[in-house]
């Protein structure tokens, strides 16, 4: 993979590296080195949806045009089936853009997970440049560090 321009809705960012992704019976494995390079990605949590007038049925009364939500099984296949073990390099001019905040970037990652598990992420990120907004004020971000434990 050489490259590669990646243009999600929320990031954009030319990803160059080397990825394997092996299928063996059922299960799908990831493993390799990527790096992020000129990128921009937006993290804003999931927009809250609200559904007015909702009214609520008695057990008894029967609707035989309308159709009914079941509970679905809250695994899948990317928790159950799939593995991965992949080292992102991030070079400086990659920011990091949320609703609070925005940042230039760099650091090393390793996401892993094992099949049936959540997944691993260890690493840091650094930046010495951007802001940050806290309870209506502004603050410049002039050196900072996120790590992660994979805990």
């Amino acid at each position: 993979m050489e490259k590669i321009r990646f243009n999600p809705h929320s990031i954009k960012t030319n990803l160059s590296g080397n990825l394997k992704i092996e299928k063996k019976d059922e299960f799908l494995t990831v493993t390799g080195e990527t790096e992020v390079t000129a990128g921009r990605i937006r993290l804003y949590p999931n927009r809250v949806k609200t559904i007015k007038n909702i009214s609520f049925i008695g057990s008894n009364e029967n609707f035989s045009d309308e159709f009914s939500l079941t509970e679905q099984n809250k695994t899948g296949f990317y928790r159950e089936k799939t593995a991965m073990d992949i080292l992102v390099d991030i070079s400086s001019g990659t920011w990091i853009k949320t609703k609070e905040a925005n940042f230039n970037s760099r650091g090393k990652l390793r996401l892993e997970k094992k099949p049936d598990a959540d997944l691993n992420l260890q690493g840091n990120i650094v930046s010495s440049e951007g802001y940050y907004t806290v309870f209506g004020k502004l603050f410049s971000i002039e050196d900072a560090s996120l790590n992660f434990t994979g805990a």
